[in-house]
């Protein structure tokens, strides 16, 4: 099992960014950096315990890989078995099991294509085609360059 930190840098490893959402920064040791490395469209399982009962949950990573952060967001839904502890308990320095980045729905730019794509996205969606995006245009910018 890999068990990651939440971050401490800034006071912002657990960041509020609407009534029922947060931001979560996890600090990856020099260690393990090499197997956390991700692609925009990947995702994170993140594993504990609730009451004693096994808990899994998957939040896709909403951060590009050049930003050097690893984070997502959680939106506290009812009932949520882990939502609302992420929302309401979670704080600097916590130990969260989570295991590599997963996933394959991603895009690989086309240099014909450059300037010439759309990303429609809705709900949970949105952090992945956040991610290309942001991608996209960091590559269009150093071409311009």
């Amino acid at each position: 099992k890999n068990y990651l930190h939440l971050a401490e840098k800034n006071g912002a490893q657990v960041l509020r960014l609407t009534d029922d959402s947060v931001r979560v920064e996890l600090a990856v040791p020099a260690e393990l950096r090499q197997d956390y490395r991700f692609v925009p469209g990947q995702h994170l399982a993140v594993r504990t315990e609730l009451d004693g009962v096994p808990v899994r949950r998957t939040y896709s990573i909403c951060t590009p890989p050049s930003s050097g952060r690893l984070q997502v967001a959680v939106k506290a839904l009812p009932g949520g078995a882990f939502s609302g502890r992420a929302n309401h308990v979670l704080a600097a320095g916590d130990l969260l099991a989570v295991m590599t980045p997963a996933g394959r729905f991603g895009v690989r730019p086309d240099p014909s294509c450059a300037k010439r794509y759309v990303a429609v996205a809705a709900g949970s969606s949105t952090k992945g085609a956040t991610g290309f995006g942001t991608r996209l245009l960091l590559r269009w910018l150093e071409e311009m360059a």
